[in-house]
């Protein structure tokens, strides 16, 4: 076998280094902006996410933890989200959130911010499936709140 030379070496530890120090500074942007929010919507019904029911009222929606989590903090409990990006053609003018109803069920489907071109899409749960299947032809109706800005601190 072949001894590696030393700028093969430089290389492998110069690449390590760049991986760790990018991984430190995700981390510390993620934690910058875990709590914070990015909306508040007032949901008139009760409503999905894909683990939990959850009542109506004035919810505030925050960055979650991690990538692709959101926390619901409403009336009763605050909530994590799992959701993954989704891109759109065009920036929204206004920030919303949309649910899918089947029948008189709500399911929360995706959080779009004002001005940004990125959202979340909800992953659907085992309720909103079995919904689904049991509707069978009937496609699911749609909804579809405004956002408000969260109060300044």
């Amino acid at each position: 076998m072949k001894a590696p030379n030393a700028l093969s070496i430089v290389r492998a530890i110069l690449i390590a280094g760049i991986v760790v120090v990018s991984s430190f500074t995700w981390v510390k942007s993620a934690a910058a902006q875990n709590g914070t929010a990015i909306a508040i919507v007032n949901i008139p019904f009760d409503f999905q996410t894909s683990m939990q029911k959850m009542p109506a009222g004035l919810y505030r929606i925050e960055r979650g933890p991690a990538v692709g989590m959101v926390t619901l903090r409403g009336p009763d409990r605050p909530v994590a989200v799992l959701a993954h990006i989704v891109i759109g053609s065009k920036a929204p003018s206004r920030g919303r959130v949309t649910f899918n109803r089947i029948g008189n069920l709500h399911f929360l489907d995706e959080i779009w911010s004002e001005g940004a071109n990125e959202g979340l899409a909800c992953f659907p749960g085992h309720v909103q499936k079995e919904q689904l299947k049991l509707a069978k032809r009937q496609a699911p109706g749609q909804i579809t709140l405004a956002l408000s800005h969260p109060p300044s601190r």
